[in-house]
Formats: C-alpha cells, sequence, structure tokens
C-alpha cells in the first residue's frame, strides 16, 4: 500500500493486549466498511549519552527487528481474514510524536489505538500515548480497551435471592 487513501484505517501496535485488541477492532471495521488497513508500529529510540554535545536518539538493532516482523504478522493475519489491501509502516522516535507526523503526511479515515490502562498517577507520570493522540490528532480515534473474556457473572438489577440468577460466558476462541 504506498499511500493511504482517505478512506484507509491504521491500527497502531506494539505487542501488548491493548494493541491485539486494537487490531482485531480495526480488522472488523476494515472487513465491515471495505477498507484498507495499515499497520502502524514504533520503534522508542533509545539515548546513547555521549559527554559533549546531545544525546543522539539511535533505535536499537534488535528492537527494530521486533517491531518489522510484529507488523508483518499483522498485515499477514489482516490478509488470511479477508482484508484485501493491507501494510506496514515502522517508525522511530516518541511514538506520539511518530504517529502524529506520520498522520500529517497522509491523512486518514480512522486511527485505532489500545488503551494501557494507566493509573491516575501512571498517567501523570508517564503520559499515556492513546491520550496525547486523541488530545492531538486531527482525525478521528478509536481506543480500543481490552474485553474481558470468559467470565461469570450474576445479571438482573433486582438481585434478590429468588431473582438472581448465574449466566456463564463462554470464552472466546
Amino acid at each position: 500500500m504506498a499511500k493511504n487513501s482517505p478512506s484507509s484505517i491504521v491500527v497502531c501496535v506494539d505487542g501488548s493486549a491493548p494493541a491485539e485488541e486494537a487490531f482485531e477492532q480495526a480488522l472488523d471495521l476494515c472487513l465491515k466498511l471495505g477498507r484498507p488497513m495499515q499497520v502502524v508500529t514504533v520503534v522508542p529510540s533509545a539515548n546513547i549519552y555521549y559527554l559533549t554535545g546531545p544525546p543522539p536518539a539511535v533505535p536499537d538493532e534488535e528492537q527494530v527487528r521486533y517491531h518489522w516482523e510484529l507488523a508483518a504478522r499483522y498485515v499477514e493475519r489482516a490478509k488470511a481474514r479477508g482484508v484485501k489491501e493491507a501494510g506496514f509502516v515502522v517508525l522511530d522516535g516518541n511514538p506520539v510524536d511518530a504517529i502524529l507526523d506520520h498522520l500529517e503526511r497522509e491523512p486518514i479515515e480512522l486511527l485505532v489505538v489500545g488503551a494501557r490502562g494507566l493509573s491516575r498517577t501512571q498517567r501523570l507520570l508517564l503520559g499515556s500515548v492513546s491520550s496525547a493522540l486523541v488530545q492531538q490528532a486531527k482525525c478521528s480515534i478509536l481506543v480500543a480497551k481490552v474485553k474481558v473474556r470468559g467470565v461469570s457473572a450474576a445479571t438482573d438489577l433486582d438481585r434478590s435471592p429468588q431473582k438472581t440468577r448465574r449466566v456463564e460466558a463462554a470464552p472466546f476462541a
């Protein structure tokens, strides 16, 4: 996929459970809407400190290889499940900045990202890629949250002993 058409759906992946959920939701949308998919992953740059001058950002070779293989696997999965047009882009640097720069160059219809699920303190100290993208991106964004699967639950608004019933949820394949 050389250039994204404005009708493409981009999904950001990093190998985490939230990214997997983002991929599944993006895949579902691509199939239902007949849209192309682009998988984006970002190799975070490691800082190498020198005694003179500012440190250059240099991505680790092992990380670069990991992200290329990760993105290629997602594209293979998308095509195997019926997405007709799928490709990937591997970026490097700060994930938020790299993704925003990419979106400036290639306008898209929808960006799908996973919710990391950080606590308030973690968000304050570390920031959240999905939160930053929601605030700064100029396109629509779907933030996918990991679903709890295979959970039993008591369901009924009236929880009196006579009205409570147990419902078993079958795990997804």
